[in-house]
């Protein structure tokens, strides 16, 4: 199933909320519903926002282990940058 991206939801609630305040009280519940949309994409938004901060701080973590691990030539066993010997092959890497 597709992720709907929270800006999405807020242009369809305000384009039905708008629709419905334009035609009058034959359509209040699309109204209705156009406010609940706008409101999910709100909460949406800011969901992203406060988790996208931890997701990048995540990924900058892993990117400097990555840069400290390096694969040793024998094997392709991820050995840190401070061993001299494999540990699963027993390779001299230095």
């Amino acid at each position: 199933m597709a992720k709907i991206p929270w800006i999405m939801w807020i242009i369809v609630g305000g384009v039905m909320y708008y629709v419905s305040y334009r035609v009058g009280p034959q359509l209040d519940i699309f109204s209705y519903i156009g406010v609940a949309f706008v409101a999910i994409g709100i909460f949406k938004m800011l969901v992203s926002f406060i988790l996208g901060g931890k997701e990048k701080k995540a990924r900058k973590e892993a990117e400097e282990i990555r840069e400290q691990e390096f694969t040793c030539p024998r094997c392709r066993y991820a050995v840190a940058s401070d061993y001299t010997f494999c540990p699963h092959c027993g390779t001299r890497l230095r």
